[in-house]
This record gives C-alpha cells, sequence and structure tokens, in this order.
C-alpha cells in the first residue's frame, strides 16, 4: 500500500458562478426590502396625509400585499383592490337587503360571509374578498 501526502484532486467546476448566483441573490434580496420599506411609508404617509384615524393599516396592507417579484405584487395589489370592491358591493347588497327585511346586523354580516365563501369555491378572485389570500401562500 502506499500513501500519498498530495490532497485528493478536486473537481473541476467553474467557481465564479456560485459567487455571483450568490451576489445576485442578496441583491435581490435588498431590492425587496427596500421595495417593502418604501410601500410601507409611502402608504403611511399618504393615509396620514388625508386623515385616516389609524394609518398603519395601510402600511401593514403594503406589506401584506408586497411579495418578492414585482410582477406578483402587481397581481396581488389588483386582486385585492378587485376583492374589496366585490366584497363593498356584496355588503351593501346584503345590507339593503338585511334593511327591507329588517334582519339584525349579525345576520346580515353572516349572509355576507356565506357569499363570499360560496362566491369562493366557484372564482379564484374571490379569495381576496374572503381574506384567504395572503402574501406568504
Amino acid at each position: 500500500m502506499q500513501f500519498h501526502s498530495d490532497p485528493a484532486p478536486q473537481p473541476k467546476g467553474d467557481d465564479s458562478t456560485v459567487p455571483a448566483a450568490a451576489h445576485q441573490s442578496i441583491i435581490r434580496a435588498v431590492a425587496f426590502v427596500v421595495r417593502c420599506s418604501g410601500a410601507a411609508t409611502c402608504a403611511y404617509v399618504a393615509a396620514a396625509k388625508i386623515g385616516l384615524p389609524h394609518a398603519v393599516w395601510a402600511a401593514i396592507s403594503a406589506l401584506i400585499v408586497s411579495q418578492e417579484r414585482l410582477d406578483d405584487t402587481t397581481t396581488s395589489l389588483a386582486g385585492r383592490i378587485a376583492g374589496t370592491v366585490i366584497g363593498a358591493f356584496i355588503a351593501v347588497a346584503v345590507s339593503l337587503a338585511g334593511a327591507r327585511l329588517t334582519t339584525s346586523v349579525a345576520l346580515q354580516i353572516a349572509v355576507a360571509v356565506a357569499v363570499c365563501q360560496r362566491s369562493h369555491a366557484r372564482d379564484r378572485l374571490f379569495e381576496y374578498v374572503c381574506g384567504r389570500r395572503l402574501s406568504c401562500c
């Protein structure tokens, strides 16, 4: 048996791509953090300027909508806006019908939630109306 003091040969590969990929990953992460911070700050300042009593909720909404890829953020934002409009329409419709039928507010809320949940089962857009669409999922 012969023992070698030479180190085992290392597989040859392009080691220059590993640092570049890690560098790009760090840049993407920093860009996401900066974009989220900017969106939350702008939302808070805008909400405070127009006099909303709890401007912090605007900042939280901006963070919830934010996704790592800008295209995903745009899709999420569009879905949340559409969901808000549809949800408001459903709430007004149920409230008007409930007022004519003299039903309690609790029953009106239950009916509105049931309509949203039923609609969610048929259409993916209603994920935003029902509050099932989160930035982490």
